[in-house]
């Protein structure tokens, strides 16, 4: 997401500079680009901020979320899904499950 917004706005500011050349050159009569531009540059710097913090912010994000337990949220060991008593209790109910199937 992040780089699409900054690819976004620079879309916008690449369209504003373009409109400001065509209302120069006269392809575009009426003054129309001047209303257009201050917006399309403005959004366009608000989208490359967005997309900039957005980007610098995901890493950091995925590393205070990761390394945690599915139920509860606690601080896990590398590579695992549960946390301790978590992992006991699945693997207890889990057992008791194969033992009423007959499988243990």
């Amino acid at each position: 997401m992040a780089r699409t917004l900054t690819y976004l706005g620079l879309v916008l500011l690449a369209v504003s500079a373009w409109l400001l050349l065509a209302d120069e050159s006269g392809w575009v009569g009426g003054g129309e680009s001047e209303a257009l531009v201050p917006v399309a540059v403005k959004v366009g710097i608000g989208f490359i901020a967005t997309g900039l913090l957005f980007g610098v912010l995901d890493p950091l994000w995925r590393r205070v979320s990761r390394n945690r337990c599915v139920r509860c949220g606690r601080a896990v060991e590398r590579g695992q899904t549960y946390c301790n008593d978590h992992l006991r209790a699945t693997l207890n109910e889990y057992q008791d499950q194969a033992r009423r199937r007959g499988v243990l």
